[in-house]
This record gives C-alpha cells, structure tokens and sequence, in this order.
C-alpha cells in the first residue's frame, strides 16, 4: 500500500542532477523506498551546496584532494570506486524495477592522481549536512544525499613534512592529523598543543617559554615580539581559544569542536612551514644542485 502524500512542504519532484557530482544527487530518477510496505521516496528541491574543496583534510568521495596518506603531497584523487558496507535495512527500487540495498555506509577507493596509489575511505552518508547512518523509523529524509570520509586506509599522517623539522614536532602532529581522520577533534587538540609546546621549546626562547606557561598564545607572542616568528601567525594563534586561553594543563573534558581543531591544525602547519621548512629549503637552494633534497 502506497503511503500518505507529504506534507505540503515537501513535494514529489524529480531529483536534481548537481553540476558537480551527478552520482551525489538524492536520486537519480524515479526511486520508490520499499519498507515493510512500499513507501515513496520523496526528494526535496534544496539549496544545499557541498562544502569548499579544503586542501588541509583528507580525501574523500565528496571532496576528492588533499594529503594523499602514501606519497604524502597534497594531490587531486580520482573515485574508482564504491560499495555499501552497511545498510539501513530498507530497499530502493529503482524505475527500471532494479532493486538496491539502501547503504549508509561505503567504502570508497581513490587514486592519487600524482603517486597513482589507491587508498580505501569509509564514509558516513548525510542528508544534506545532516548524518544520516540511522534514518528515521519509518522511512528516511529528503534533501540531497552525500558522503563524507571517517576512516582512512592507510590513516593519514604527516607525511608531506619536512625532514627539516624535528622527528618529535612531526610525530605529535601526525598524530593529531590521525585524531582528526578518526573524527577524534579533542584527541587532536591533545596533540597538536603538544606539537605547539614542542615548537617552543625547540625555537623559543627562555623568555617565551617561561609565557607559554600561562597560554601557549603568550608563547607564540614573545617570538613574535623577538622576531622569531612572523606576527601575524601569533595573532591568528590568539584567535584559537583552545590556544589562548588554556595554559599547561588542558582539561580535554572542556570539550573541542571539530572546527577548532582544523583550525589549530592550519596554524601549527604554518607555524612549520615558517620556522623550519623554508629555512631549510632556501638554504638547500643556496647550496645549489649538489644539496641533498
């Protein structure tokens, strides 16, 4: 039996095809839910957009560049494919009379488009940008369906950093950027102040390591002040709160937003790019082709 027509607000229409991912659509044709008696599936037309490509967070499906985990560069990766790994119980019918398992979960496989390695991305499937691995008894939402990557094979690391920098600076950090693949925002919060707690120790002085005593932001400004590090970069460290205003002892239980880790992990990975790897670069150029690379 064909359930209910909706509600006003919602209308049956025919699923938009998104300019930049066709397979992303919320459905691609006419599709009926079958439960435990056939249902509708109803599309919503939506003004969702899919996020800005961001270079810093580990590739997936819907936003297919950034660190590759095995070269370690910052790359565009192509979708080879994917499959359901987990499924919410319900079956999709498609208008050729097909039917589809309805998956919440995928897994996904991409290639790097520079080192030409494959690596495996689980994804979770949102409604918009809502998570959606448990759809609503009864049926599921409308709006316009997308993964999006919580687990990476090979776990992405800090791979594209410079041996230039300390082995204790890059281990805390890639284990940050682990916590972050891991959807973990306070683990890495964790590691990325050690990271920063590291960079002052190696790079600052008496004087700006006695500051980061109170908050690694006074820290990061008594370099900046002695012309160790650029100012600006200290006065976007005073913008983190999880920076600013936590001194030695950071109570994890505060609670850090996955927002304010990504954040922190920009600014810790420029912090690195200034402090230790143009140095270090400029120098080899200096010392021209015989230097090692």
């Amino acid at each position: 039996m064909v359930s209910a027509r909706p509600s006003p607000s919602w209308a049956l229409v025919p699923a938009r095809v998104s300019e930049w991912a066709p397979e992303r659509a919320c459905v691609e044709g006419p599709r009926r839910l079958l439960h435990w008696d056939v249902m509708p599936r109803w599309s919503r037309a939506t003004d969702w957009k899919p996020t800005e490509p961001n270079p810093e967070t580990p590739p997936d499906s819907q936003d297919p560049s950034g660190p590759c985990p095995r070269c370690g560069n910052r790359s565009n990766f192509s979708v080879v494919g994917k499959v359901g790994v987990t499924f919410s119980g319900n079956m999709l019918l498609h208008a050729i009379g097909a039917e589809e398992r309805d998956a919440v979960q995928q897994a996904a496989i991409l290639e790097c488009l520079g080192c030409r390695r494959r690596i495996v991305v689980i994804e979770d499937r949102y409604v918009d940008d809502e998570r959606d691995v448990e759809p609503p008894p009864g049926g599921i939402r409308a709006g316009m369906v997308n993964f999006r990557g919580v687990w990476w094979w090979p776990p992405p690391g800090a791979g594209d950093l410079d041996e230039s920098i300390p082995s204790e600076i890059r281990d805390a950090y890639g284990e940050g950027i682990k916590a972050m693949s891991a959807q973990a925002p306070n683990a890495a919060a964790v590691m990325f102040r050690r990271t920063l707690e590291a960079v002052v120790k190696t790079s600052g002085s008496a004087a700006a390591q006695k500051a980061a005593e109170d908050t690694l932001w006074k820290g990061l400004n008594v370099m900046a002040d002695e012309g160790a590090l650029d100012k600006s970069l200290a006065e976007w460290a005073k913008e983190i709160r999880v920076v600013a205003n936590f001194g030695a002892h950071f109570d994890v239980t505060d609670g850090v937003t996955t927002d304010e880790a990504e954040n922190l992990s920009r600014l810790i990975r420029e912090l690195l790019r200034y402090l230790y790897e143009m140095p270090a670069r400029i120098q080899r150029t200096r010392a021209g082709p015989s230097a090692s690379t």
